[in-house]
């Protein structure tokens, strides 16, 4: 934990204060984590991003190592690109000079959030070690060393399964002050500012989709979906009867499970309100789903390809079905979303950009050989992504 001393330099040499996530904003131009917003809407209705085409505005060089074919996805606050793999990368969003690399490693995306302690915003990465937050701006060079550059972290326990419970294959995720992420085979609540943990469920296993305080996850035993209540870690529990809860999805109507065994429409009293178990709907392993304006997009597999579909929240109605083979459920990235566009990574192939209204491809994008592209995220007129040891920003020519 970080001492007293720590927190006051950190905060009497920090800049300004990044804005609070709350679970219901999506009105930043920002993505400050996995799926943009506590919600994972994946959906930044004030960005642009590439809409004809794109092409290259920067690329930085990432170390992958090992994840390569598996990158998180960028995350971008304050004006500030963060991407990791190897190492942890910092970018002005804008020029691309690189504001600075740390020995960080970790195999899922990090969160940014406003820590009450902080003039500067608290970067939570999720790793084999534990979770650790950083300085959001790299911390302090003094005398050629980074200093205050970690402000606390929580070590996985000796016997902890991190291969359980979610482990480390699920992002953190940052939402009224608070980190949550998976520690000690448990989803935990911590205080952004100081590490202090508020709260710990050992049933959950998913994802935390977050709204109005509430924090929606996969929690066993059985097929059950949990509120969690922010503030206390009180659950209630909801018995679904579709397979597991693979991921979940939470928007201002409802909310958009995924199943084993079907899309759900959720209410937020775990009523059902519609299921959509098309033929070729395999489950689609974490069944990432991005949401906007009523309309949800994922991907279905078929018997020999994959397709990007787009389902009606209202009554789990297919709207379209794109002809566009994306990555198949081992290895599919979440969608995201702006009011014009789509992007996708495909199988083994381009970064794609699909027309939302009627599933046309856009736009398709490949640097030479990429093999393999991150989600993106999308953060006023660029996309950012990761492919091949580059970190990528795209923009429309």
């Amino acid at each position: 934990m970080l001492g007293a001393s720590g927190a006051v330099l950190a905060a009497t040499l920090g800049a300004r204060f990044l804005p609070q996530s709350t679970g219901d904003d999506t009105t930043r131009v920002e993505w400050p984590m996995s799926q943009r917003d506590p919600g994972a809407t994946g959906y930044a209705p004030t960005s642009s991003g590439p809409v004809t085409d794109a092409t290259i505005r920067w690329k930085r060089p990432l170390d992958t190592g090992f994840a390569a074919y598996s990158v998180p996805s960028p995350v971008v606050a304050g004006g500030v690109v963060y991407a990791i793999g190897q190492e942890l990368l910092a970018v002005d969003a804008d020029s691309g000079d690189v504001r600075f690399r740390r020995p960080y490693a970790a195999g899922v995306a990090p969160a940014v959030e406003r820590a009450r302690a902080y003039r500067t915003p608290t970067v939570a990465i999720h790793n084999a070690g534990g979770v650790t937050a950083l300085h959001g701006h790299g911390g302090h060079e003094v005398g050629g060393r980074s200093v205050a550059a970690t402000r606390w972290t929580a070590p996985h326990g000796r016997d902890d399964d991190l291969f359980d419970r979610g482990g480390t294959g699920v992002p953190p995720v940052a939402a009224d002050g608070t980190v949550l992420a998976y520690a000690d085979s448990s989803l935990t609540a911590f205080d952004a500012s100081s590490g202090r943990v508020r709260w710990r469920e050992a049933t959950a296993f998913t994802r935390p989709a977050v709204r109005d305080g509430v924090a929606y996850v996969g929690v066993g035993p059985g097929y059950a979906l949990g509120a969690i209540d922010l503030e206390t870690g009180s659950v209630e529990r909801f018995e679904l009867a579709d397979g597991f809860v693979r991921a979940v999805t939470a928007t201002e109507t409802g909310l958009v499970v995924g199943t084993d065994d079907a899309l759900l429409g959720v209410a937020f009293d775990g009523s059902v309100d519609w299921r959509f178990d098309d033929d070729a709907y395999r489950g689609w392993g974490d069944t990432r789903v991005a949401v906007a304006d009523g309309t949800a997009y994922t991907g279905i597999d078929t018997a020999d390809s994959s397709s990007l579909v787009a389902i009606d929240t209202a009554d789990g109605s297919l709207e379209w079905e794109s002809s566009l083979s994306v990555e198949h459920a081992d290895s599919f990235r979440p969608p995201a979303v702006t009011d014009d566009v789509v992007y996708v990574p495909t199988n083994g192939g381009p970064l794609v950009g699909v027309e939302r209204a009627t599933g046309d491809l856009a736009w398709q994008f490949q640097d030479g050989e990429t093999r393999s592209w991150s989600a993106v995220a999308l953060a006023n007129d660029a996309l950012y992504a990761v492919s091949d040891d580059f970190l990528y920003a795209l923009e429309e020519p």
